[in-house]
């Protein structure tokens, strides 16, 4: 019996890594070495890794892209310090520069977010505060914790790149329907800090951001992304999800 459990968790173990190393259909692959050579790590769409295991820490030189996806990358853990935005397959890092240093991309990579293209959401509805029915497939957003007070709601596939004015900073709880997920950005355009969020949320108060611990995500949303349900494996596609709304 022992024999067998271990037989069944070293299959399992193996099958991990064969996940890792194979190519997706959207998604991205990173190697060690420039012009794709050696063995790479693979990371789906909707995959984020907040660090890198051993042996591409600050050892990637060469990254391609399939599908239509981007990918950012950080140069420390936990998606800090400075950040590339990729939407292209690149031979050779040693080649892109960092920011206003004299220093290259190539070996410096430590963690990893890989994303769909901003351009292959749909730009939200016309949003408006109330109490409204909600998508199939999507998620709301609330004033107040504990999914009370006015709402709006957007579908899988839609995004808004600037909350307006009146929405801004104003989301304090959210509830996602149809096996959704929200990434909701700290910043005007997708940018600054971001949380994914896979689940309902009853009080960002308890969310704390990356940058400070004495910061929380409670009022600090500036633009927001709905993922759909399969998102996570990569099976979900902003183009291809159905906007389905229904009474609840």
């Amino acid at each position: 019996m022992n024999a067998r459990k271990c037989g069944l968790g070293v299959a399992f173990v193996l099958l991990c890594s064969l996940a890792m190393f194979a190519q997706p259909r959207e998604g991205a692959c990173f190697y060690r070495n420039a012009n794709y050579v050696g063995k790479p790590m693979c990371v789906s769409v909707g995959e984020t890794l907040d660090h890198l295991g051993r042996g591409y820490d600050n050892s990637i030189k060469s990254v391609q892209v399939y599908g239509r996806v981007e990918v950012n990358v950080f140069t420390t853990v936990e998606f800090g310090g400075y950040s590339l935005r990729i939407d292209r397959s690149i031979p050779d890092l040693h080649g892109v520069r960092l920011g206003n240093e004299q220093a290259d991309w190539s070996g410096r990579i430590s963690s990893i977010q890989v994303n769909f293209q901003h351009d292959a959401f749909r730009r939200g509805r016309e949003l408006r505060w109330g109490h409204m029915e909600v998508p199939r497939a999507g998620a709301c957003f609330y004033r107040n914790e504990r999914f009370g007070g006015d709402y709006f709601c957007l579908a899988s596939g839609e995004s808004y790149d600037a909350l307006p004015e009146g929405f801004n900073d104003t989301i304090t709880s959210v509830r996602v329907f149809g096996g959704a997920s929200v990434v909701a950005f700290n910043d005007p355009g997708f940018g600054g800090l971001r949380i994914h969020m896979r689940n309902d949320v009853q009080d960002l108060h308890h969310f704390r951001t990356q940058d400070n611990p004495w910061k929380n995500w409670n009022n600090r949303i500036s633009s927001l992304q709905v993922l759909g349900a399969g998102y996570g494996e990569g099976r979900w596609h902003p183009d291809r999800d159905r906007d389905e709304w229904q009474h609840r």
